[in-house]
């Protein structure tokens, strides 16, 4: 997800699959869960990444499948970074 304050864009694998003039804070525990349904999202959550300011989908797309290191663009601006992946 990314958001600058006015729109809240989601990306799956790179991909922005939505946006919605929105914005809201975004709680890692709740990551998943819709206050307004009884159900919450039922995949698999491999990584989720959290930024202090609006990611370029450009630099989303080309750091997707990536993890993140000191040579990202924005990198002094991550605040959250979960790596959930298995093996």
């Amino acid at each position: 997800m990314s958001c600058n304050g006015v729109f809240t864009h989601l990306y799956l694998d790179g991909v922005k699959i939505c946006s919605k003039r929105i914005a809201f804070p975004i709680i890692p525990g709740a990551i998943g869960v819709c206050e307004n349904r009884k159900t919450a999202f039922g995949g698999w959550v491999d990584e989720v990444r959290i930024w202090q300011t609006e990611v370029a989908a450009q630099t989303i797309q080309k750091w997707a499948h990536q993890s993140i290191n000191p040579s990202h663009p924005n990198f002094k601006k991550i605040v959250a970074y979960y790596n959930l992946m298995t093996v």
